[in-house]
């Protein structure tokens, strides 16, 4: 059972990798392909790729439906509204000493988010390029030459010393 072409699209940004250095990525690839040949580890895949995209909201089975992160965000009760300074003001979602803060929220569900993705990054044997759960966005490091180090079997080591 290979993987569409739309389901690597999902796993690479969820990975972190840049859709437009896949070239630079041959140890990912490579495991499209193992990965994808066994029907149980796809499904695994899979499964995780269905909770990410259903938390961050874009589940091509439920387009424009609600991510988790939305209802997070929703679950902050207004406390103040100034029209005169269009201040909004968004409070907990209940009493401070009996319930989270949206944000407290917003955080654990990232941190399960996480979990998830690094699940995907130890099945593929592949690290996270990029946390896509962070504000940081694209964090240019290393992957591109570790991921071409790591494609490299010992029989090219001896052949290139």
């Amino acid at each position: 059972m290979a993987f569409t072409d739309e389901q690597k699209t999902q796993i690479r940004f969820f990975l972190g990798y840049p859709f437009s250095f896949q070239y630079l990525n041959p140890r990912l690839e490579s495991a499209f392909a193992l990965v994808g040949a066994d029907v149980t580890a796809t499904n695994i895949a899979l499964a995780l790729v269905k909770k990410l995209s259903l938390f961050y909201g874009i589940d091509p089975a439920d387009p424009g439906g609600p991510a988790q992160i939305d209802k997070a965000v929703s679950q902050a009760g207004i406390e103040q509204v100034e029209s005169a300074d269009d201040v909004v003001k968004y409070g907990t979602t209940g009493s401070s000493s009996s319930s989270a803060s949206s944000s407290a929220i917003l955080s654990a569900q990232n941190d399960a988010a996480r979990q998830m993705v690094g699940a995907l990054s130890a099945m593929f044997g592949v690290e996270i390029a990029s946390d896509v759960f962070s504000k940081n966005g694209y964090v240019s490091g290393g992957w591109a030459e570790r991921s071409s180090w790591m494609s490299r079997g010992p029989r090219t080591f001896a052949l290139s010393g």
